[in-house]
């Protein structure tokens, strides 16, 4: 088994903050939060990773995720580490206070080798992402508050893992489409856009989060019905 993968079983992670976070009508925990503690709860109890379904949007994420790499290092930072490539084993970083953890995709570190930025790629797979995110008449503060409100639970997910980090940032990077028509180089500017955020514009935010990782890594180990999970933190 790969051994990232292994060392995730049984852990609530980053890239499922926005599943944890969701409220029902009228109570905290909604449905989408409470599948997704079931998920989590048969990992535990089987010691295994959950059934993987390989969507196309992020099969295509990652067959270009090499690319948007290449683009950091062209255009914003060279002094970057990959996850996974610039590491002997791929890392999944742990906290002492739940069975939590992330993986970022990109970080900056320091000269101990703490990260001090990060940053998450994502490459737009729709056209109307595409459209959205590229378009030269929309501001690009519009794009930056879209951006925020798509990604913003696993970035506070990213920032609770690494207390050392400061700043992350969305990188949306164009894939070049497979026709005649797209010959830019997939390191031209013109193929991404970048936003970036500091750990004080998420505010109290981030203590939120936290305290319901903590609440649901809590319930967890009590073993009782996750249906009745409400009614346990009314």
């Amino acid at each position: 088994m790969d051994k990232w993968i292994q060392k995730r079983i049984g852990y609530i992670s980053a890239s499922h903050l926005s599943d944890l976070m969701s409220k029902g009508k009228g109570k905290p925990w909604g449905q989408t939060a409470i599948s997704y503690l079931y998920k989590v709860e048969m990992e535990r109890y089987l010691n295994e990773p959950s059934v993987h379904r390989d969507a196309p949007a992020l099969r295509f994420g990652r067959e270009n995720e090499q690319y948007a790499v290449s683009w950091i290092k062209e255009n914003i930072n060279e002094n970057i580490r990959y996850y996974e490539t610039d590491f002997e084993e791929k890392p999944f970083i742990t906290v002492d206070w739940a069975r939590f953890g992330a993986t970022p995709d990109v970080d900056v570190p320091d000269e101990n080798g703490n990260p001090i930025e990060i940053i998450e790629i994502k490459t737009t797979y729709s056209d109307s992402s595409i459209y959205t995110y590229f378009s030269p008449s929309k501001p690009y503060e519009k794009k930056r508050i879209e951006a925020l409100k798509e990604h913003r639970d696993q970035m506070v997910g990213q920032l609770l893992a690494c207390p050392t980090c400061n700043k992350i940032s969305i990188l949306k990077y164009c894939p070049q489409r497979d026709d005649e028509w797209d010959t830019r180089s997939p390191i031209d500017i013109s193929r991404g856009i970048i936003f970036t955020f500091t750990r004080e514009e998420f505010g109290a935010y981030i203590e939120d989060v936290k305290q319901r990782i903590i609440q649901a890594d809590e319930y967890l180990n009590t073993g009782c019905e996750l249906d009745l999970i409400n009614e346990y933190y009314k």
